[in-house]
């Protein structure tokens, strides 16, 4: 079996910082696949808003903030609540911003993988949502995690 210290030992996920300030202590952790990493650097400075939602900042503003706030320990009713993806026996959860769609799943309490992102207005536009779900499911089977691989449960089960 393997940890998620062997997995970001590996290079295959990376944790997420959070931009903390100094008297900020984490009190939930993100870890990202490399690819998502990837696309996040290579994608977030050019996009824009998609204008939906009145007001909403840069993608780039709006993923540090989500990321923020999460790792911080945040109330997750004070940033878009993560949806639980359909068919819910596969436990695999959409965090959200006006314009990101960031699919993965809570390891532990407090502890999301993420292995999927793309913006909204693709992941609508090409009906991506059941690949990136698939996606998820089928990377944290192939991860060897210790198990349980996957905490069951809503909301208040994983936060």
């Amino acid at each position: 079996m393997t940890t998620i210290v062997e997995l970001v030992e590996r290079s295959e996920l990376t944790r997420v910082g959070g931009n903390l300030l100094r008297h900020e202590i984490p009190k939930r952790a993100i870890y990202v696949r490399n690819s998502v990493l990837v696309w996040l650097e290579d994608n977030l400075d050019e996009l824009q808003t998609d204008g939906y939602v009145p007001g909403a900042s840069t993608p780039k503003q709006q993923v540090v903030a989500l990321f923020r706030a999460f790792i911080r320990g945040d109330d997750p009713s004070n940033f878009m609540l993560p949806t639980l993806m359909e068919p819910n026996e596969n436990w695999v959860w959409e965090l959200r911003t006006p314009d990101l769609r960031l699919f993965g799943w809570f390891y532990r309490r407090g502890c999301f993988i993420v292995t999927g992102v793309n913006t909204k207005k693709v992941c609508v536009d090409q009906s991506l949502y059941g690949g990136y779900r698939d996606e998820c499911v089928s990377w944290r089977n192939r991860s060897e995690l210790e198990p349980p691989i996957v905490l069951e449960g809503r909301h208040k089960d994983v936060f």
